[in-house]
């Protein structure tokens, strides 16, 4: 278990875990994001899913055989494109065409981009000597499975921000006992990407790269 105190300090990493592009946005608007992770603007409903990612390193990710095309994202004007191996949800790399036809046709160019960021994060994970991971969302289980995962791929030092949403004002401490993670809630809002920026401020201060 760890406190918001202790999180603080420089980190030569820092990475989205999703679930969502939550986290990669926030990390933005705090000058905390030098580089994209393999899964910063997917939907990655399932923490198990994340981890089991991690500990097979990415081996069948985005794979082609296994893809779906499940829906459309309004927002990102992009096809919705599931990968069941571990649950993961592609919104921002196929854009849609006026035809609906060939919808996966920029996959060479997708797969190629997505395994460059899987080979530095897990270069990162190996080789940095102080990582920090966040995570929005996912049960006390998949959580204590998480860092279960990353003892055995991280070469040194990490820490994991667990941010849930829910009723409440403020920051509220878990309590949840589990080594290297810091697990809070913050309020449930209507706008997750904008009316808890003053929040997820005060949860980075003091946070920096080096």
């Amino acid at each position: 278990m760890m406190t918001l105190s202790e999180l603080k300090g420089p980190y030569d990493a820092i990475y989205s875990l999703g679930h969502n592009c939550l986290p990669g946005v926030q990390l933005a608007k705090n000058g905390l994001r030098r580089y994209s992770g393999p899964i910063d603007w997917m939907g990655s409903p399932l923490l198990s899913g994340v981890s089991r990612a991690l500990q097979e390193r990415f081996a069948s990710f985005m794979e082609l055989r296994n893809l779906s095309v499940t829906g459309i994202d309004p927002n990102a004007g992009c096809y919705l494109v599931y990968d069941p191996a571990y649950h993961i949800v592609s919104n921002h790399d196929y854009p849609v065409r006026a035809d609906h036809a060939e919808a996966l046709l920029p996959y060479p160019e997708v797969k190629a981009k997505l395994d460059r960021r899987v080979d530095r994060m897990l270069g990162k994970l190996s080789g940095s000597s102080r990582i920090l991971l966040v995570r929005t969302e996912g049960s006390y289980p998949e959580l204590f499975e998480l860092q279960l995962v990353l003892r055995s791929l991280v070469g040194a030092t990490f820490a994991v921000l667990y941010v849930q949403h829910g009723d409440t004002e403020g920051i509220v401490d878990l309590g949840w006992r589990i080594p290297h993670v810091c697990a809070v809630q913050i309020p449930r809002v209507p706008d997750m990407f904008h009316d808890n920026d003053g929040i997820w401020r005060e949860l980075l201060d003091g946070i920096y790269h080096v």
